[in-house]
């Protein structure tokens, strides 16, 4: 059985979530960031690394990084197009590619250049004062790329379309942050929108109530 290392609130519950999705049988194991667990030699030997979300797919090979492990996932359950093919007919497709684009837009926009220095302001920046301002220039990055994301929500359900894909589990999750990091949602309509269609997924509830997040 496939075994999910996550940690609750972390970005590996797009991954927990997209397993709810599937169906695919899997092990949930909690694990704290400050509990070691993550620095131990049989966990390192499993990812070396040290970071969740890790998918054990078998014993002793895991997959790490989060986008590797939702396309791995979605593509578990082809007929339920959780991503798509990335060749139709024998030529490139290119939903596959706009699926791909949107996960490196949340991965390096969102969730590393965004959200990910916010959370690590104090251990890039030692000085206050200049952590504020780091903040600060950190910020007004993040809202010009929620607006990206807000414009780009308009007119649609989820992300690629009417249907819920790996990219949305992935938007959610990183999104979700804005609240415990004080960011305001409330002029990005579609997100807000967005955010509370996906909260109502039994899949979704399911991933968080595990999780002790609701």
């Amino acid at each position: 059985m496939l075994k999910l290392y996550t940690s609750p609130g972390a970005c590996a519950m797009a991954c927990d979530i997209l397993l709810e999705e599937t169906g695919v049988p899997f092990e949930r194991k909690l694990v704290e960031f400050d509990e070691g667990y993550l620095d131990s030699p049989a966990f390192r030997k499993l990812n070396p690394n040290g970071t969740v979300p890790t998918l054990e797919v078998e014993p002793g090979l895991a997959l790490t990084e989060g986008p590797a492990i939702l396309q791995w996932v979605a593509f578990q359950k082809p007929e339920k197009s959780y991503f798509p093919q990335p060749v139709v007919g024998g030529k490139p497709n290119n939903e596959y590619f706009r699926a791909v684009e949107w996960m490196n837009f949340i991965a390096t926009e969102l969730h590393s250049r965004a959200f990910g220095n916010l959370w690590g302001a104090d251990y890039y920046v030692a000085d206050k004062k200049s952590q504020e301002g780091f903040r600060n220039v950190v910020t007004h990055n993040l809202h010009e790329k929620l607006d990206i994301v807000n414009k780009r929500l308009e007119g649609k359900t989820y992300c690629m379309g009417n249907n819920f894909t790996a990219v949305d589990a992935y938007l959610f999750t990183i999104v979700g942050w804005a609240k415990p990091m004080n960011i305001d949602l409330t002029p990005y309509k579609n997100i807000t929108a967005f955010q509370n269609r996906v909260f109502e997924r039994p899949a979704v509830q399911r991933a968080m109530k595990a999780n002790g997040l609701i």
